[in-house]
């Protein structure tokens, strides 16, 4: 039988090859199905809870929608079409609780007025919208 020999030389991961993928998938941009549930036979939607950005994402967050993109392309791999909308939920106490702690602060104190409200408001979109993008990102690396 002889003596084999792996295909692959390389002796150590390193992030390269990966970091030149998802540049190449950011080039050719993410890919959707296009469901017709009157026409398709064979199509899943997977409703994931969203989650709340209320800042990075942990090993649990990450292995959890881990488990649901494998699920999403192993079953692309058995011919369905799949669709796995990725959104975040920006409502509600989470938020503000976030906003609090990072800038120690009190929402009912600094929302008393007019000005404070729209400031404390500013300050929420501000750290959400860093909150998601964050997780996005570690989403794409993820898969």
């Amino acid at each position: 039988m002889g003596s084999l020999k792996p295909k692959v030389d390389i002796k150590r991961w390193g992030p390269d090859p990966e970091k030149e993928l998802l540049r190449i998938w950011e080039e050719e941009g993410i890919r959707k199905d296009d469901i017709d549930p009157l026409k398709d036979e064979k199509y899943v939607i997977i409703d994931t809870p969203p989650p709340y950005p209320s800042g990075r994402w942990g090993v649990a967050q990450a292995a959890h929608y881990t488990q649901i993109d494998m699920v999403a392309r192993a079953l692309r791999l058995l011919g369905y079409k799949v669709f796995v909308p990725f959104y975040a939920d920006r409502n509600g106490l989470p938020a503000e609780v976030t906003v609090e702690k990072k800038y120690d602060i009190s929402a009912h104190e600094i929302a008393k007025d007019p000005e404070g409200r729209e400031k404390f408001l500013k300050m929420v979109k501000e750290v959400l919208d860093e909150y998601e993008a964050d997780m996005v990102k570690i989403w794409k690396r993820l898969g």
